[in-house]
């Protein structure tokens, strides 16, 4: 199957975890637009953790005809860390036994799900967690770009990721900092060849995309 082409690791540059994970909502806030000078972010410098309520992987995966579905992941730890204005680092654990599919219902959602963490996609019984490392953010023509190491399924691969940050201005006037972005994962490339007609021959409508598309929305606090 060639997974998708279309999902925002980001999963990535937004990536933290810990303190303040509290139970307080975001209210409206100011979108503010990245210092790409220096490839410097508009989040103050410290390290920050990411909230779990207010994050969010979206995946979609599609076949070569065209169809295909979307759902979510989990996240279940990650931080970042920003000195003078620039992320020095960061990381994101992804629990995988958390992988679902959105755009289903009843048995038919219990199957795809089933079935995507089995041994012939994500085998989430011997790869319960993905871990996103942030190697760094550069600037390119206007866009800040993440780049990032992506440890699924038992194969680590190098990608860039599209960023954006926004503030956000939280009950009780706590500031926080949303950063999203999506970018493509190529399946194989972690070993997940099911269904790829880049393995297989004569499948036919069955046949899914390589590449998985990852669509990302983190808070930083």
């Amino acid at each position: 199957m060639r997974l998708f082409k279309t999902l925002i690791i980001t999963l990535l540059a937004g990536l933290a975890s810990c303190s303040n994970e509290g139970n307080s909502k975001p209210i409206e806030g100011n979108v503010t637009k990245a210092q790409v000078k220096g490839a410097k972010l508009n989040i103050p410098d410290g390290m920050y953790s990411l909230t779990k309520e207010n994050s969010v992987v979206v995946w979609t995966a599609k076949k070569l005809n065209g169809s295909g579905h979307e759902g979510t992941i989990s996240t279940s730890n990650g931080k970042i860390k920003i000195e003078g204005g620039v992320l020095t680092s960061g990381m994101l654990t992804l629990d995988m036994n958390s992988f679902t599919c959105t755009d289903l219902e009843g048995e038919d959602k219990e199957n795809i799900d089933s079935h995507l963490k089995s041994a012939d996609f994500l085998d989430v019984e011997k790869f319960p967690v993905a871990d996103v490392k942030i190697i760094g953010v550069k600037e390119r023509e206007d866009e800040l770009i993440s780049s990032i190491k992506l440890y699924l399924h038992g194969g680590t691969v190098e990608y860039e990721a599209p960023i954006t940050t926004k503030e956000l201005k939280f009950e009780g006037g706590a500031n926080a900092y949303e950063i999203s972005g999506e970018f493509f994962i190529d399946r194989t490339k972690h070993k997940i060849i099911y269904g790829s007609g880049s393995f297989f021959d004569n499948l036919g409508d069955r046949a899914i995309n390589d590449d998985v598309h990852l669509k990302f929305t983190f808070t930083a606090v």
